[in-house]
């Protein structure tokens, strides 16, 4: 049996792994992970590499090596996305900056400099992107014993202004135009595109759909599982398919009448909802999106402002915001609010015209 700090566990494949910290030949520190069919082999491979481990004593003076550990730590604490995500972030935004200091020599320029960096034309990065590189550097900080740098790192991030980002919204005649050619000579990709802009599903959601998910006599589709293209430890990628990012995203969203009618004809007897027995590849999602729009005459879009258009459209028909909220999958009124809801031009004179109409009352107008 495994023991704590040998950083040897067993896999859900029913192997064992061993993970020890070394140098590569360009003098760099990571991880290398060793592998076998029990537990004793693994740690013989361990011991094998007893001489080029590098000790505690050797590394944990630097934010780097604390860096590392705190990696190493979460690997099996959190869900596999979203330590690459962790990782990607250090990498990324702080390895270069701060990973070859010690933890006695950081200054508050150098932590505020990450954030500077993050905002600047060239390197500039979404307010998301920025939360979570501040959570990693906290926890690195925390990691190192220097936890009392935390002050600077909260006080930086509030004072961070991002550029909003210009959310896209296909227009009323660009969906009809995009309806009709996807519903002429239907397939699966066009489908899979309808059910986007009906129901507002992210797009890793429509490739993981199996046909259990999807309750055509409740017309209720249940939201369960994503699909995402994530890093590995090699620098490849891969597609991993897993819960959604928060218990908020687990839902059941109603089939519309509408909706109901293009479906049912078009449901198979397969596993997943668009491959016979796996789920899709969000990438051919994105590449068929972009050939089709081409193709109905419709200037390029990402497959994300599908679910924009969604939103828009709930609210300028009147759904109820909470309503929204729960559909989408978002934990709370406020991010559907700052996120999603983008009043069209058309529905701002409307409202302008309510408002001024007492005015016409006075001039006689009406």
């Amino acid at each position: 049996m495994s023991r704590r700090g040998e950083n040897i566990r067993k896999r859900k494949d029913g192997r064992w792994e061993g993970r020890i910290l070394i140098t590569d030949s360009d003098g760099k520190k990571k991880y290398k992970s060793l592998y076998g069919h029990s537990y004793k082999e693994v740690k013989d491979k361990l011991s094998s590499f007893a001489p080029y481990r590098i000790s505690k004593c050797q590394t944990n003076n630097t934010i780097e090596s604390n860096a590392l550990n705190w990696l190493d730590n979460i690997r099996n604490t959190k869900k596999y996305s979203t330590y690459i995500k962790y990782k990607d972030i250090y990498y990324n935004h702080i390895h270069n900056a701060i990973g070859s200091l010690s933890t006695s020599s950081i200054t508050d320029t150098e932590i505020i400099n990450i954030f500077h960096n993050c905002t600047n034309t060239d390197n500039a990065v979404s307010r998301s992107t920025i939360s979570t590189i501040k959570y990693v550097l906290s926890q690195v900080l925390i990691a190192s014993g220097i936890e009392s740098k935390n002050d600077i790192i909260a006080k930086e991030f509030a004072k961070t202004t991002v550029k909003k980002s210009e959310y896209q919204v296909l227009g009323e005649k660009e969906q009809e135009m995009l309806i009709k050619y996807l519903i002429c000579d239907m397939d699966i990709y066009k489908l899979g595109i309808i059910i986007a802009l009906f129901t507002g599903l992210r797009l890793g959601e429509l490739c993981a759909l199996k046909n259990e998910h999807i309750d055509l006599s409740n017309k209720i589709i249940t939201v369960k599982s994503t699909v995402q293209r994530i890093s590995d430890d090699n620098g490849h990628t891969k597609l991993m398919c897993s819960t959604p990012k928060s218990i908020s995203s687990i839902r059941s969203i109603p089939i519309s009448d509408t909706l109901y009618s293009i479906l049912e004809p078009n449901m198979t007897s397969y596993e997943y909802f668009f491959e016979e027995n796996k789920y899709m590849e969000p990438r051919t999602f994105q590449k068929k999106f972009d050939k089709y729009l081409t193709s109905a005459g419709i200037k390029h879009y990402k497959f994300h402002s599908l679910r924009h258009t969604f939103a828009t459209n709930c609210i300028e028909q009147g759904m109820d915001i909470k309503c929204l909220s729960e559909i989408l999958g978002h934990a709370n009124v406020q991010t559907t609010l700052n996120r999603y809801v983008h009043p069209s031009d058309k529905l701002k004179k409307n409202y302008i015209n309510q408002c001024n109409s007492i005015y016409g009352q006075i001039l006689g107008q009406n």
